[in-house]
């Protein structure tokens, strides 16, 4: 079951977060605004960080479900002890694109650990993972790089205004969605 839930959490997540990472420098301007374009690094690194989160999104209720509560408990608090450092040093050096990229390295070192230890409780081997995640992955390279291929060759830019960058942009989301299906 869990196999099953994380294959349809992996359809939905990583094309999503992939999207808005390859569309962000058209999306940003569109959805916030022109005054947000500083924004753009941040939406693209927090969109990766988004898709690790949601992989990993449901494990807490397995170990509710097998009696287990202090499991994502432990792991919260090791979430935070990764966190807090890479926090620091993020901010201290980049400011708030520095907390950014700290979230993204935290759920980088993070998920795999919780990956081991959810693996270990369900007696689920990493194969079973990978062979769960392989066409996603595969799709969602393809669709990065055809939705940057075809921004770029459209070359709007973000500071042209939301009545140019919006079709651009729904023009990528339409080819992106097809090339990922």
């Amino acid at each position: 079951g869990f196999l099953d839930v994380m294959g349809f959490i992996a359809v939905a997540a990583i094309p999503a977060g992939t999207g808005i990472a390859a569309t962000a420098d058209l999306l940003v301007p569109v959805v916030l605004g022109p005054q947000w374009l500083d924004a753009i690094p941040m939406v693209v690194v927090l969109s990766i960080c988004g898709v690790l989160l949601a992989l990993r999104s449901n494990s807490h209720y397995i170990y509710l479900a097998l009696g287990r509560p202090r499991v994502p408990t432990v792991l919260g608090v090791l979430q935070g002890l990764l966190l807090l450092p890479t926090l620091a040093i993020g901010v201290l050096g980049w400011g708030a694109y520095g907390a950014a990229l700290a979230y993204l390295c935290s759920e980088a070192l993070f998920t795999p650990i919780s990956y081991i230890v959810i693996f270990q409780a369900l007696s689920v081997r990493t194969v079973d993972l990978v062979r769960l995640l392989v066409r996603p992955l595969i799709a969602m390279s393809a669709m990065y790089c055809v939705v940057r291929l075809l921004a770029a060759a459209l070359d709007v830019q973000s500071t042209s205004g939301a009545a140019l960058v919006l079709p651009v942009l729904c023009l990528c989301v339409l080819v992106g969605a097809a090339v990922y299906v």
